[in-house]
């Protein structure tokens, strides 16, 4: 017993040194790391201006102290805040200027500094500033505690007991209805005050209620998701606006944490570094001079000044405790010391492509309804909507405008692009690149806007998503909104240097007035450079331009190609660059002028049944561009009706296909196989040939995900024998028939991938390859970004879909009428009682070219992709060849 005491003893006294070096390592860390949050350079100009602003009694006059009540004084230029807010913010910027600042030699500027700095402080302190309510006043004092324990040791024992009085008084109770915003003050408050107090226990608390933060958040509740995305006030992608704050404050408390007892546990940080690594990584681009979030991120901050600009200290990324390599190479991107941001590097140069290697991926947000497909020159962003998320939302002035934000929304970013937010106040926000929508020829002024369900809704259709393998991918998205009377199937299919965007049955309904046309926004950015078309050998004047023959067009190493379009739907573009003013004020919260050349390129459309094709070539010269054109006829196919929007990339041995309608039939002729896909529901998939030799390959990698994120499996039939996961071949009609079970819960709508052999055996389960391999058929896994979606186990005889389910056995066998095409004409013939896969249609054919027997009654169609590059491509139900 008394060795027992005498452990005991030994315990406590030890436990009380640990609990000190925690403190004052955390003490330590804390005042280090403000260096971290900030820009140095920045802050020194802010200050040096400060400076020269403050008043004799210790306040600034540009900041209203006036009313107790915070009724009065809120700041207009920043979304309505309490102004008193940035006298403690002046406080803490000059508390870190001071403290990095040369203050040894007596007389030195620093002494002006430190007594005007201790003067902004005992203003506060005893002007008795009264904030709106809690949350505010916490953030206030968060700002000026922390400048108070920079400067601890200059303040004196007065000034300490002051503040020591009212941090004491203060005390946070428990709140379970509090939003993450505000749980988020509250511990940056707890962190300071604790730190001032040297109360261990509270700040203990501090970093449990940070950890806690840190986790998967279940449906619609706010924070991380599994796919990357963070979720803020609803269903809304937030990683550029509070999410930014929220992977702050984090990563905050674990550099503070460093070296302490209160270390986060591996699941917390693995957490939290895959949110970082997975989502918000690919949120963001560079542009040659400075770093941004993409727009769509950001919400109502785009209507803000410097809303869009990364927002999460770089330097602050660099001491990320977990994954420091992955970390590192993204901040060389952010600022431009890596090489994959200068295109004009070799592509022999080895260390450019491991740099362009790095930023090669295709990114599926199945939360968000949300993709991004990047490459090491490039960066393009796409936001739809549908009947789970929001389409966008506004606060206190700022967001008004941005109502089509989700309709489709398109932006492409050249590594070295002129970006910049100025642009804002020009826009045009009905030209909002990628939108199909009405514009409006009078516009209602965001003076007379007001922030209600007229800006910020759901959508109308759940049929919106995406499939990835992590490389490529592809969208859809059943435009049907609250705010326009235009509606249409668009799709998006992204390959390496090519994009391809289509659009079909894009129509308006109710009244057709002539007070709004229907467009499809291409493109509207800073104009830089000129502007070219085909059929001209010199570059546009700048003027606003209807075209109405054109094959493409170039701007800003952007090129545009249209496809040839049915006679019956004429292509009218319109492109040209406008001088314009705007004002910041007009759109938000900020306020001030911006000048510049806009540059704007639209497609019209007639009222009812129009669609649209556009291929688009990022980071090329016009020269290289004009040459290139010439052969993409050759080498991308592309499918555009109202039940099946395809494209074939020959080059890439790929096939994309979005299927709107439950059993429509695509056939495909490619790397010498014939093969009908046909699946029992809508959905998206994508066929990649893998390993292909000598133009031959055996085996395909099938990627499939479910835009409506309601169904539990697809059964898709193929007129060819295939052998892997699920898959059932029938040698009298010659046909597999394969049952994918489809990824669950939070992982409803990602994609499932498998690899199937030609005629062989074999064959494997892959999740999406962007997220990782799952091993098992849960969706829990050790990480939550381990998987994208789940393995396939299913018994292929008890594996039924729960809807779209085929009428007979095989949807082969139907003795229907169907349709032969004469690939040399496109002339479609029909013959009948065809029950079973045509002998040798869906075989090898050596390179022949083949014609194709397929199923009218479920709209079929043909991409015949043939290994000599002659490339027919039947429409069979509609009888024209594109």
């Amino acid at each position: 017993m008394k060795l027992f005491n005498k452990i005991l003893i030994i315990t406590c006294l030890m436990l009380g040194v640990c609990l000190a070096d925690d403190f004052n390592v955390t003490l330590t860390n804390f005042r280090s790391v403000q260096n971290d949050l900030v820009d140095l350079e920045v802050v020194q100009t802010r200050v040096d201006q400060l400076l020269g602003t403050i008043t004799v009694n210790g306040s600034w006059p540009d900041i209203s102290y006036e009313s107790s009540n915070g009724s009065s004084n809120v700041d207009s230029s920043r979304r309505g805040e309490w102004q008193p807010l940035r006298h403690a913010e002046n406080f803490l910027m000059m508390s870190i200027t001071f403290v990095n600042s040369n203050s040894s030699a007596p007389g030195n500027s620093s002494d002006d500094l430190l007594a005007k700095t201790l003067l902004a402080f005992d203003f506060w302190m005893s002007s008795n500033l009264t904030a709106p309510d809690n949350y505010t006043e916490y953030r206030a004092l968060s700002s000026l505690v922390a400048g108070a324990l920079l400067l601890q040791e200059n303040l004196n024992q007065s000034r300490i007991d002051l503040l020591n009085s009212t941090l004491s008084e203060m005390n946070v109770s428990d709140d379970a209805n509090r939003t993450l915003s505000n749980q988020m003050f509250v511990n940056e408050f707890i962190l300071v005050k604790s730190l001032f107090l040297s109360d261990n226990a509270s700040l203990s608390t501090y970093f449990n209620q940070t950890w806690q933060l840190v986790h998967i958040s279940n449906s619609t509740l706010d924070g991380i998701k599994v796919d990357g995305t963070f979720y803020f006030n609803g269903q809304l992608i937030h990683n550029g606006n509070v999410g930014a704050r929220f992977a702050t404050d984090v990563l905050k408390a674990m550099v503070i944490a460093n070296g302490t007892s209160f270390v986060a546990t591996n699941e917390t940080m693995d957490v939290w570094s895959n949110f970082m690594l997975n989502g918000s990584q690919w949120m963001a681009f560079y542009n040659g001079n400075n770093s941004y979030w993409n727009p769509q991120v950001v919400q109502y901050l785009i209507t803000r000044k410097d809303g869009t600009k990364f927002s999460i200290p770089t330097d602050l990324l660099l001491k990320s405790p977990v994954h420091s390599s992955e970390f590192k190479d993204w901040v060389d991107y952010l600022t431009g010391d890596s090489n994959s941001t200068d295109s004009s590097e070799s592509d022999d140069d080895d260390d450019s492509q491991e740099d362009q290697d790095k930023r090669r991926m295709n990114r599926q947000y199945w939360f968000g309804d949300y993709m991004v497909h990047s490459r090491g020159n490039y960066s393009v962003s796409l936001k739809f909507h549908s009947s789970r998320t929001f389409n966008t939302e506004c606060y206190l002035g700022d967001g008004l405008p941005t109502t089509k934000m989700s309709d489709g929304s398109f932006f492409l970013q050249n590594i070295g692009s002129t970006y910049s937010d100025s642009v804002y106040p020009l826009f045009n926000w009905d030209l909002i690149p990628g939108v199909t929508t009405d514009m409006a020829l009078n516009k209602t002024s965001v003076a007379n806007m007001t922030c209600d369900e007229s800006v910020r809704h759901k959508g109308l259709s759940d049929f919106a998503g995406s499939v990835s393998d992590g490389e490529y991918g592809a969208a859809a998205f059943n435009l049907m909104t609250n705010h326009s009377a235009v509606t249409g199937k668009k799709s998006w299919f992204f390959f390496e240097e090519h994009i391809v965007l289509l659009g079909f049955n894009i129509s308006r309904s109710g009244n057709n007035n002539n007070n709004s046309t229907v467009v499809t926004a291409i493109d509207q950015r800073m104009a830089d450079g000129d502007i070219f078309t085909s059929g001209s050998d010199s570059r546009l004047d700048g003027n606003q331009t209807e075209f109405s023959n054109i094959t493409w067009f170039h701007h800003d190493r952007v090129g545009v190609y249209f496809p040839k379009s049915p006679a019956s739907n004429s292509l009218n573009i319109h492109i040209g660059v406008e001088n314009k003013t705007g004002r910041w004020e007009d759109i938000g919260s900020s306020s001030g002028n911006v000048t510049g050349q806009l540059f704007t390129a639209y497609q019209t459309h007639p009222n009812q049944s129009s669609e649209y094709q556009m291929i688009v070539i990022p980071d090329v010269d016009v020269q290289e561009f004009n040459s290139t054109v010439d052969g993409l006829s050759e080498s991308i196919i592309i499918l555009n009706t109202d039940d099946i929007q395809a494209v074939a990339h020959f080059q890439l041995n790929l096939v994309q296909a979005v299927f709107w309608r439950a059993n429509a039939s695509l056939n495909i002729t490619m790397v010498n196989h014939n093969f009908k896909l046909s699946p029992s529901s809508p959905c998206i998939v994508q066929v990649k040939f893998l390993k292909v030799e000598n133009d031959r390959s055996n085996s395909i990698a099938i990627s499939i995900s479910d835009p409506t994120q309601k169904l539990s499996n697809i059964t898709m039939a193929s007129c060819v024998q295939l052998t892997g996961p699920n898959a059932t071949y029938d040698p009298n009609t010659k046909g597999s028939t394969i049952v994918f079970t489809l990824p669950s819960g939070d992982f409803s709508g990602s994609t499932l991938t498998q690899i199937y052999t030609i005629g062989g055996d074999g064959g494997s389960t892959t999740g999406n390859p962007t997220t990782g391999n799952p091993t098992t058929t849960s969706s829990t896994t050790n990480s939550p970004f381990t998987t994208g979606s789940q393995t396939t186990s299913s018994n292929p005889t008890t594996g039924n879909p729960t809807t779209g389910n085929p009428t007979t056995n095989s949807p082969f066998t139907t003795g229907s009428q169907t349709t032969s095409s004469n690939p040399t004409t496109g002339t479609p013939t029909t013959t009948e009682g065809s029950t079973t896969c045509p002998d040798g249609a869906y075989t090898d054919n050596n390179g022949a070219k083949v014609t194709t027997t397929v199923d009218v009654t479920t709209t079929s169609s043909s991409i015949i992709v043939t290994p000599s590059l002659t490339i027919i491509f039947l429409v069979i139900m509609s009888g024209y060849i594109l």
